[in-house]
């Protein structure tokens, strides 16, 4: 017996952080912050329409919509 320890010579493939940060980076974290910055739009929005009815609200939705995708 030798007092050399045998080592293997095996790759093994992992999930490192840069890749899941990425990931989560250009997926997930810009979704969130539309979706919240659509969220904070809508309350001063629909009090907006409570004072004012004839606001046609479709096209300011779908501009906002367009806007808070575009951050």
């Amino acid at each position: 017996m030798s007092d050399v320890l045998e080592t293997t010579d095996e790759i093994v493939e992992q999930i490192t952080v840069p890749e899941i940060s990425i990931h989560y980076s250009r997926l997930v974290l810009p979704a969130i912050i539309s979706t919240w910055v659509l969220c904070l739009l809508i309350g001063p929005l629909a009090v907006i329409r409570a004072w004012n009815p004839a606001i046609n609200w479709a096209p300011l939705m779908v501009m906002l919509t367009a806007a808070a995708l575009q951050g």
